[in-house]
């Protein structure tokens, strides 16, 4: 039987050092040359677009909504530029990919590793203590319960 090419990694990334530590991690830990990572950032436009009806009087400016799209058009061009160039300063080969199809970070996730294909992922932890993960939802507890690939969470330094 022929020794099997690489692995197709997903690496969620985001502008928290939860997500850097656990790329760097990968790099350290599991990096092997033929795999092909995925640096996956989901957009949140939660809280960009505003819920109220835009003809209402008073309603926000379309003007003031471009400007905040703007903004994250910028923040992710900055977040991609970042992690091209450790992917390249590695010598590891992959791409970086965005989507704005999801409100929730984790149903994202989920999806892009059926999309493309994900053999493994790896992702950092916010390290929420138990009431507040309860409360808040932890995005790396639901792509652990719904992703059907093996997935290693890089926990907080303490």
């Amino acid at each position: 039987m022929a020794a099997p090419e690489g692995r197709r990694v997903l690496l969620p990334v985001d502008e928290s050092d939860h997500s850097e530590r656990a790329v760097k991690w990968y790099m350290q830990y599991l990096k092997k040359d033929k795999n092909f990572v995925i640096l996956f950032h989901c957009v949140d436009l939660s809280g960009t677009i505003p819920t109220m009806a835009l003809t209402a009087p008073g309603a926000f400016p379309v003007a003031n909504i471009e400007a905040l799209l703007k903004q994250k058009e910028e923040a992710v061009k900055k977040l991609k530029e970042k992690f091209e160039i450790l992917l390249k300063d590695s010598g590891l080969k992959g791409e970086f990919i965005s989507t704005t199809k999801f409100s929730h970070a984790g149903e994202a996730l989920v999806w892009a590793c059926t999309e493309h294909k994900v053999e493994h992922i790896v992702m950092g932890s916010r390290g929420l203590g138990t009431v507040r993960r309860t409360f808040l939802g932890s995005t790396s507890d639901y792509v652990l319960h719904h992703a059907h690939t093996p997935i290693t969470i890089v926990p907080p330094v303490n």
